[in-house]
């Protein structure tokens, strides 16, 4: 129902300047806010400025402005120079900006929810007159249950789209759209890396949007890297774009990864290592299959991933960039490292949680693949059999995620021949009979591996472990088979 002021008394309209005034001005500092904080102009604002501010922030939003800065409004508002002057009786853009750049976006939900409480009691109001005036309807209801029914039900719809704002309510029935996609396997979209991977990718379904996947490791054996080469490059290699949250590794660790990764996997060229680039020890021809791996990387990625690099655990942080680059087509987003805002407070488990359910929110809202690298705990480094519960001050965080794996450099004593040989092998299939067998095969002494588990999947079969041989000089992993660990 349309707010009209002058029907409103002076009592329901306390502080509603305030109100109003410090939600707009946050939609205007942080413009993403949008997208989570809908409101209908009519039914939501009271004052004509409010309303008018707030379908000009959607407007420009909605054109591709994501930050409003004082030039960027003004050249949008050369188009509607009404409205500019209409903005310039009450102080200009300049002012506009300043007075949103005091708002502390941070309490978003606080000034989100003044007005809906507000706006509960004008509608509360409104009812009351509505009850008065149908008092001869009621009087004539059969029993006093319709009475209290007729009631409930003005006063239930007045509150619900108010107080249910963050509810998603879907009655069973299967259309045959729904029904279309189930049997093209379309149910659940999903962002494959079997071109490396296949076995995992097959177990875990991939990079299903709207869900997280989390990766795990001990401290020094190599998440970014994993997550890189095996994750990262296959998205972009398909053309999505993947925003990359780090708050370890700089933006150039991963390109010097990226590089040996086109190197290798496009140009099958192997002689230059990330050691040579690193130390620019590179011959006339290095440098001519650099020059290609600029023109691949320039003409088949460029844009591909967004990274951003900060030296903080503030979640909210993290949250704003995903809403924003979802926006701008990002449907995989990288969040390495996750880590506690507070490390050194003994309730760093309780943030962990917390942060990890707000991300989890988060990629479902935007429907985004969320990918969270994650350590293993220094006591549980040197065991062979890792699972959730070795995690790093947050054991439960594992119940928010879809798809967890965790992995490890292959111990010398586990590989063939050794105390605890993890007996690699292949399912093999017989051609004559159709029955699988394990291929069994060795792991070479002057190479190294890594071992994932596969210790949880909502998609697939979980418990399973999966080898791989690691080329560090390159950044590169190549899936093997299965492997066998030996419990601690």
């Amino acid at each position: 129902m349309e707010k009209i002021r002058a029907n409103i008394p002076e009592k329901y309209l306390e502080n509603r300047d305030t109100i109003e005034g410090r939600l707009i001005l946050a939609f205007w500092k942080q413009p993403e806010l949008l997208d989570e904080y809908k409101l209908n102009p009519k039914d939501d604002l009271v004052n004509e400025d409010s309303r008018l501010l707030y379908n000009l922030a959607v407007k420009m939003y909605e054109s591709g402005i994501i930050e409003f800065d004082l030039v960027s409004v003004e050249t949008y508002l050369e188009k509607y120079p009404q409205l500019l002057a209409e903005i310039n009786e009450n102080g200009g853009v300049k002012e506009l900006i300043r007075s949103a750049n005091t708002i502390n976006t941070v309490n978003i939900e606080n000034y989100y929810d003044d007005l809906l409480k507000a706006n509960y009691l004008i509608d509360l109001y409104f009812t009351q007159k509505q009850l008065v005036s149908d008092f001869d309807k009621m009087k004539n209801m059969t029993d006093s249950l319709c009475v209290a029914d007729y009631v409930e039900h003005l006063v239930g719809e007045c509150a619900s789209s108010k107080i249910m704002k963050k509810v998603e309510v879907n009655e069973l029935y299967i259309s045959d759209q729904l029904l279309d996609e189930i049997i093209q396997g379309e149910l659940i979209e999903t962002i494959s890396f079997g071109e490396y991977a296949p076995k995992l990718n097959d177990i875990v379904f991939g990079l299903p949007l709207g869900m997280t996947f989390m990766v795990s490791a001990p401290s020094g054996n190599g998440k970014s890297n994993f997550i890189t080469s095996m994750m990262i490059y296959p998205a972009i290699k398909q053309g999505e774009i993947v925003t990359l949250i780090s708050n370890e590794l700089g933006y150039k660790q991963y390109l010097i990864m990226l590089i040996t990764m086109v190197l290798t996997r496009e140009l099958d060229y192997y002689k230059i290592t990330r050691d040579k680039i690193l130390k620019a020890k590179l011959t006339a021809e290095d440098i001519e299959k650099l020059k290609e791996a600029q023109a691949f990387i320039n003409n088949n990625y460029k844009g591909g991933i967004k990274f951003i690099n900060y030296n903080s655990s503030d979640i909210d942080i993290v949250i704003r960039n995903m809403k924003k680059y979802a926006r701008l087509g990002s449907r995989v987003v990288v969040y390495d490292t996750m880590k506690s805002p507070n490390s050194a407070n003994e309730r760093a488990w309780a943030d962990i949680i917390e942060a990890s359910k707000l991300l989890t929110y988060t990629c479902q809202e935007t429907n985004q693949a969320l990918i969270l690298s994650y350590q293993i705990a220094m006591h549980a480094s040197t065991k062979r059999f890792l699972t959730g519960a070795d995690l790093s001050q947050g054991k439960q965080i594992k119940e928010m995620i879809t798809n967890h794996i965790i992995f490890r450099y292959l111990k010398p004593d586990e590989y063939s021949g050794e105390r605890y040989d993890v007996k690699p092998y292949r399912w093999k299939r017989e051609e004559t009979s159709g029955k699988t067998y394990k291929e069994y095969f060795k792991t070479d002494p002057d190479k190294r591996y890594i071992v994932v588990y596969v210790e949880k999947t909502r998609n697939g079969e979980d418990g399973k472990h999966l080898l791989y041989r690691f080329d560090g000089h390159h950044a590169t992993y190549t899936e093997l088979g299965y492997c066998t660990v030996v419990p601690d």
